[in-house]
């Protein structure tokens, strides 16, 4: 990623965590919607998930500058989730999903933005599939 591309990610995420809950409901809406197989993986509290989940897009997005410092969190996250039951092909209806929210939240977001959001998902999660499943990925796509 470039510095820009993170100056864009870090930016228009700004607004978007003011609205915390609304975030991630969509988040949830889009996921399920295009994944309703995915509905019986989250058999808990979905407020406090998708507090979580939020919760660490701000810790990752603040820290996104030297992601070095940040992968370790997300390789030991990616693993837990293989224990929850996520497997590669999830990553890019995660992808999806987040980009669905992100533009509904912010309707207006530059092109720019929305390619730079593209990049970090794909660096990340190519980041958390080798971890969790060992070896190189090729990054997911975030488009249909």
């Amino acid at each position: 990623m470039t510095p820009q591309q993170v100056d864009l990610v870090q930016h228009s995420f700004a607004g978007i965590a003011r609205e915390r809950e609304q975030a991630a409901a969509l988040f949830y809406e889009h996921l399920f919607h295009e994944n309703p197989d995915l509905i019986p993986m989250f058999n808990n509290d979905m407020a406090a998930q998708g507090r979580k989940l939020i919760d660490t897009l701000a810790m990752v997005i603040d820290r996104l500058q030297e992601p070095e410092t940040v992968l370790p969190d997300l390789r030991a996250l990616a693993i837990r989730h293989v224990e929850y039951g996520v497997v590669p092909g999830h990553y890019p209806a995660a992808g999806r999903a987040l980009i669905g929210m992100l533009l509904e939240m912010d309707g207006a977001m530059p092109n720019a933005a929305i390619e730079a959001w593209h990049a970090a998902y794909a660096l990340l999660s190519r980041e958390m599939i080798a971890a969790a499943y060992g070896g190189p990925a090729a990054p997911p796509s975030t488009t249909n």
